[in-house]
């Protein structure tokens, strides 16, 4: 662990290049000096002698008895679609753990008929996960227009019985020899910030009088 010259602490995890496609894998965390802000930097080096294309992918797996909240676009582009929403094989419409509102989704971890997981645009680069009391919030800049995989999403959440992801990807991109793709995340916890404590609406309104202030 060192201090960089901002005064953040870091501490980088690198493992040794994957036998079959040469790729090294990278994550460094940088902690501000105010405890405020967690930045994961995700980094993937091709060491191999050709191109590689792929996309980052980065999970944050969440505990049990939550409650998580993606927010939706709110582009007005008239009569033309404005969002995608991309459901897997196993998904149920009618899960009753998945809540829409009219700017947001929430999805409240637990029990449901199978596991469930969706992919989305979300242009406002946030999503959050409220537990125990308090909410992280994990931030990332998703590229306007990018190419992404999965019918082009940026951001997927997955849930089962057991817990919750929230899942941030990088662009599709062709990677060259000796090139290296990075995607950056923050992630900061908010104390005392309870979104389960209420409606599912109300957790949206609270969440997004934090994010927008």
């Amino acid at each position: 662990m060192d201090w960089n010259q901002n005064g953040e602490t870091t501490v980088v995890f690198k493992a040794t290049p994957e036998r079959w496609n040469q790729l090294t894998k990278e994550i460094e965390i940088q902690m501000d000096p105010a405890g405020l802000n967690v930045k994961v930097i995700h980094r993937i080096t091709n060491n191999g002698a050709w191109p590689i294309t792929f996309a980052p992918w980065s999970l944050s797996v969440m505990s049990a008895g939550g409650r998580a909240v993606v927010p939706m676009t709110a582009n007005d582009t008239g009569l033309l679609p404005n969002r995608r929403f991309v459901l897997w094989p196993y998904n149920r419409l009618n899960d009753p753990r998945v809540v829409f509102t009219e700017s947001a989704i929430v999805v409240n971890q637990g029990e449901g008929p199978t596991p469930y997981k969706f992919g989305c645009d979300n242009e406002a680069g946030w999503a959050a996960y409220s537990n125990h009391g308090d909410t992280f919030v994990k931030r990332y800049e998703p590229a306007a227009g990018g190419v992404y995989p999965d019918y082009g999403v940026s951001f997927e959440l997955y849930t089962n019985s057991s817990m919750l992801e929230l899942e941030t990807l990088g662009e599709l991109q062709t990677v060259e020899s000796g090139s290296t793709a990075v995607h950056t995340e923050t992630w900061h916890v908010v104390k005392g910030l309870d979104l389960k404590n209420g409606s599912e609406q109300q957790a949206v309104e609270q969440i997004l009088t934090y994010v927008e202030k």
